[in-house]
């Protein structure tokens, strides 16, 4: 393990050294890092020495321990069964893995064998090179935020790089540690095509990879992803009209156009696996819930249950789910409270809860209603952040029930969340200031503008 820690930071110091004139690899890109391998190293240790039954990554490792051992005995064979082609390795592998052909978690399987093959059959170096890959997710998504709020790139790295569960969670053998990382390039490639205009079939490439990967291990972030980037693309082409009439006519096109995609791509979710289905998504929540939450029974910490919540009776039906909304965002963002916490491993994500919980009441009441529309209304990625980070919460919220599984679900709306408020919290700043200088007329336009202008 040490010799991959000591490479990860070698590679990540040539990195540094090659950008070493934007401030933003020269200030964050190591600690970031750092923060990530270490964060690993600790999701390890917890599930190795206080986790004794060793959660989903022990058992992710087994079923790689033993298709890399196969390797080592014939490449060509295991290579054709990871590559999904048919091999004698098929029906022999099937007698001792957890998992096999046709199911979310043999996917990661298949992905992390590839990885844990260079890792030597290491569980800890294996977890380095994880942390590593996810790292290069997360650095894409901080300069993405940077790059959109420049006049505030210090406090996108907290956003971005620092939050406690999104390096905890996000850092390990685990499908989140994918799903985050391939978020972050999904991100940087939309951006660079969108924002920067940079049509490349690189970026087209990791458009796709990014999502057949994010699709494969956690599918219901298509969820929230597929209105919050169209909200973001279809505002931001509108701002950019200048003709009042055309813009008119524009955004109920838009409207029409993001329903019908958004009901396509739910309709062919459905397709690909029907308990994504629109007619049985909340049969599947309710399975979810009911998985996770099982009163009086198996509650113990020794099986991961003993952290269970509820959200309380609800109609299974649209309006019932509808009604469970502010609940389930609250579980997801603001739960567990402090008299809800039965280990130490539920009272970090308390005070996490806690912090975002005090952090929304200040900026709410320091913006107030009228800058937050009017903010949200100009800025098409700041509203794209909201959308996404409180209709994800709104998802994961409702289906989970259970705060230790939840802390893991979560981690994708973390740092859209983060961001919307700091971004809501600079706008009051600056507005706040237009102001006193009797500029108030121009309102956030000149906030916004001035957070862009200057270039990291």
């Amino acid at each position: 393990m040490l010799l991959y820690f000591v490479l990860a930071v070698s590679i990540g110091l040539i990195i540094r050294r090659r950008y070493i004139l934007n401030p933003l690899y020269k200030k964050f890109f190591i600690p970031g890092l750092l923060v990530k391998l270490l964060g690993g190293i600790s999701f390890g240790l917890i599930h190795t020495y206080y986790f004794t039954y060793g959660g989903d990554t022990k058992t992710y490792f087994h079923d790689m321990s033993i298709i890399t051992d196969y390797f080592y005995q014939d490449p060509y064979a295991t290579l054709s069964y990871l590559f999904g082609k048919y091999s004698y390795l098929n029906n022999e592998i099937a007698q001792y893995t957890y998992f096999n052909f046709g199911t979310k978690e043999f996917f990661l399987v298949r992905f992390a064998s590839f990885i844990n093959i260079l890792g030597l059959n290491s569980y800890w170096s294996t977890t380095i090179l994880f942390a590593s890959f996810s790292f290069v997710g997360t650095w894409q998504l901080f300069l993405v935020f940077a790059r959109k709020y420049p006049a505030i790139w210090k406090q996108m790295a907290w956003a971005a790089l620092f939050l406690p569960s999104f390096i905890f969670w996000g850092s390990g053998i685990m499908k989140d540690t994918l799903g985050v990382g391939f978020l972050g390039i999904f991100l940087f490639a939309v951006h660079h095509i969108y924002e920067r205009g940079k049509l490349s079939l690189w970026y087209l490439l990791l458009i796709a990879l990014s999502s057949y990967v994010i699709f494969s291990v956690r599918a219901y972030i298509i969820f929230g992803l597929v209105p919050a980037m169209f909200i973001w693309i279809s505002l931001g082409f509108n701002q950019r009209i200048k003709n009042g009439l055309i813009k008119m006519i524009f955004m109920p096109f838009m409207l029409i156009v993001m329903v019908i995609s958004i009901g396509a791509s739910f309709t062919y979710l459905g397709k690909y696996n029907s308990q994504f289905s629109i007619d049985n998504v909340i049969g599947t929540a309710w399975s979810y819930q009911h998985w996770h939450y099982v009163e009086g029974e198996n509650t113990s910490e020794e099986h991961g249950r003993g952290s269970s919540y509820t959200l309380g009776e609800y109609d299974p039906t649209p309006l019932g789910v509808i009604k469970m909304f502010f609940p389930a965002v609250n579980a997801a963002l603001y739960r567990p409270y402090f008299w809800e916490v039965k280990n130490p491993a539920m009272a970090i994500l308390a005070i996490e809860s806690f912090a975002f919980f005090m952090m929304t009441l200040y900026i709410l009441f320091k913006v107030g209603p009228l800058v937050l529309i009017r903010a949200a209304s100009k800025d098409s990625f700041l509203l794209m952040s909201l959308v996404f980070s409180i209709f994800f919460s709104f998802a994961v919220g409702f289906s989970t029930y259970n705060f230790g599984a939840l802390s893991r679900y979560k981690i994708p709306a973390l740092p859209f969340y983060a961001l919307s408020l700091l971004v809501l919290n600079y706008y009051a700043d600056y507005y706040r200031e237009l102001r006193k200088k009797g500029k108030a007329s121009r309102d956030l336009g000149e906030a916004i503008q001035k957070g862009r202008a200057v270039s990291v």
